[in-house]
């Protein structure tokens, strides 16, 4: 099998793309994202609440309903 190799572009040639957000500012649709934080903050409660909220397109995502406090460091 050959090997793909990837065309080498030049930034002059790039096209802006506008992002479409998944939750603006925080999750872009589409686009790789790094869920980081201490141990016990709840990384996996909201990859699971964002799992779930998914497929139902009519409940939007909204930082203003999230708890007092939260995304805050300690």
């Amino acid at each position: 099998m050959t090997p793909y190799i990837q065309p080498v572009v030049r930034f002059d040639q790039v096209r802006a793309v506008p992002i479409r957000w998944l939750w603006e500012p925080y999750l872009a649709r589409g686009k790789l994202a790094v869920l980081d934080g201490d141990v016990g903050v709840g990384k996996s409660f909201f990859a699971v609440d964002l799992a779930a909220r998914l497929p139902r397109r009519g409940r939007k995502i909204d930082s203003a309903a999230t708890p007092e406090g939260a995304g805050k460091r300690r």
